[in-house]
């Protein structure tokens, strides 16, 4: 579940010896580190959050809100690789 996932993260943090950890995420991660950034906020850096989800939708319909954020972020990649490719 979410919460042993956190915990996975926390435990990979101190196996690496980082003091802080910096995220990149998407979709579902985005939940998984909001939740992860709550219970251990001075073991984290920097974040980004692309996509992030609503905890508090119904799963059907945060599904659909994601694939508008994400279907604009991709086009907004398109956009770039063509105009500098």
């Amino acid at each position: 579940n979410t919460l042993n996932t956190v915990r996975d993260i926390e435990m990979i943090r101190k196996a690496i010896n980082a003091d802080k950890l910096h995220f990149y995420a998407t979709s579902y991660a985005t939940y998984i580190i909001q939740l992860y950034a709550t219970l251990h906020s001075d073991k984290v850096g920097k974040m980004v959050l692309d996509s992030p989800v609503d905890s508090k939708r119904v799963w059907y319909q945060r599904t659909l809100d994601l694939s508008i954020g994400i279907q604009r972020g991709v086009n907004l990649w398109y956009e770039w690789v063509a105009q500098y490719d």
